[in-house]
């Protein structure tokens, strides 16, 4: 059986701060074999570029100082991967934009974005401090809180306020967790970022 994903199940939605060709942003070649070894890479999730120069997704238990990245592509969304093979290995098809590559927003720009991508039985009241983590299937750059102290943590964003729901649905946010435009569960948070000190 076939599992479809539909359009908005998985997404990064900047809310605030980003503005295309001149709000900070970062794109970089996606690290294909890391992605060999995961049973999926959906988009929104918050990612790292690992020394080979690559975008891999970032689990904050085995990261310290390395840069998060909130990921706007999946790792096989047609506009990232490099080419598509039919039967017996034989080219079906062809991406006709450039691909291979993910762009990301570094949780040092001032931006506040929803994604999908986040641990949804935890509560989320606003200012509580987040990392990345991993879901049921052990793929990593799920968001989460941080449970203990922030300096033995992996910080990449802090809890906002929901904001932007359907307009026959609006209420008063008093968490950043809450449901979008489309129906999904998002988060709405700040991106910021705080080295792993020990």
């Amino acid at each position: 059986m076939t599992t479809v994903v539909q359009t908005y199940d998985h997404e990064l939605q900047p809310i605030k701060g980003w503005y295309p060709f001149v709000s900070l942003d970062k794109t970089a070649p996606l690290d294909e074999e890391y992605l060999a070894t995961l049973t999926a890479w959906p988009k929104g999730r918050v990612g790292y570029i690992h020394t080979n120069g690559k975008f891999r997704l970032a689990d904050g238990q085995n990261l310290t100082t390395q840069m998060p990245y909130y990921l706007w592509h999946g790792g096989s969304d047609l506009d990232t991967i490099s080419k598509g093979v039919g039967v017996d290995g034989r080219l079906e098809w062809a991406n006709a934009l450039p691909a291979g590559v993910i762009t990301g927003l570094p949780a040092t720009g001032a931006y506040e974005i929803q994604t999908t991508e986040f641990d949804t039985s935890a509560t989320y009241p606003p200012n509580t401090f987040l990392t990345a983590g991993v879901d049921a299937d052990n793929v990593p750059g799920l968001l989460k809180p941080i449970s203990g102290s922030v300096s033995t943590n992996w910080v990449c964003g802090i809890a906002s306020l929901h904001c932007n729901e359907r307009w026959d649905q609006v209420t008063q946010p008093t968490s950043a967790k809450g449901v979008n435009a489309h129906g999904k569960a998002v988060l709405t948070l700040h991106t910021y970022f705080l080295p792993k000190l020990s």
